[in-house]
């Protein structure tokens, strides 16, 4: 006979998932906790350190940032956290099997994607948060993490039909234009994405924007 699951945290881990109520505000604030900039400061920080190589964020975003976590959405605020991830700078290694707080950080953030994609809810700021995770994958060799994640990446954009979105045809609104612009980005980066990220497995799939 299968014992049931304790309610009770097992790790700190567990602790900072917050896993004993699963509602959008309740994750956003677990995942704000973390935060430790303005999201104008993360904003900076992403057009200064990512978007000059990897832009996938439109920059009029810059004109409807939040000015608090409090009145951030949750996908923002991952997002947020996944620019903070990449722009962090791994800690020299303590060889004792600990993780570091970059590491604890990944998984926290890997965990709140399955949590947030369980409760079904998608956007193209946690598309572009995935592809962002990805990219640390990737850039840390953290293999085969990358070659799943790009898979499960692409099929968070193909949910929300990224490739679907067609140049404006009449006089569409700011909002609008960040969309389909955006959409075409996360479409080139995931691209690039699955040449780096696939280093096992011959390249089969079939995007659907090909």
């Amino acid at each position: 006979m299968v014992s049931s699951p304790s309610s009770t945290p097992s790790s700190p881990l567990d602790a900072g998932l917050h896993l004993g109520v699963l509602n959008p505000g309740h994750i956003k604030d677990a995942i704000a906790t973390k935060l430790t900039s303005a999201p104008s400061d993360i904003f900076a920080t992403y057009i200064q350190s990512i978007h000059p190589w990897f832009p996938i964020i439109a920059l009029t975003l810059q004109d409807q940032l939040p000015k608090s976590w409090n009145e951030a959405s949750l996908d923002y605020t991952l997002l947020a956290l996944c620019i903070s991830l990449l722009c962090t700078s791994p800690p020299p290694s303590s060889g004792d099997g600990t993780l570091s707080g970059l590491q604890s950080t990944y998984l926290h953030i890997k965990s709140w994607i399955a949590v947030i994609e369980g409760l079904g809810i998608t956007s193209l700021k946690i598309v572009q948060a995935r592809t962002l995770v990805t990219l640390f994958e990737v850039a840390h060799g953290f293999y085969p993490a990358a070659y799943i994640s790009i898979g499960t990446t692409v099929r968070a954009a193909d949910a929300l039909k990224l490739h679907d979105y067609s140049p404006p045809s009449s006089s569409p609104s700011t909002n609008e234009e960040s969309a389909r612009e955006e959409a075409v980005l996360v479409g080139c980066a995931i691209r690039i994405l699955d040449r780096y990220g696939s280093p096992f497995i011959p390249q089969t799939y079939n995007f659907p924007w090909s």
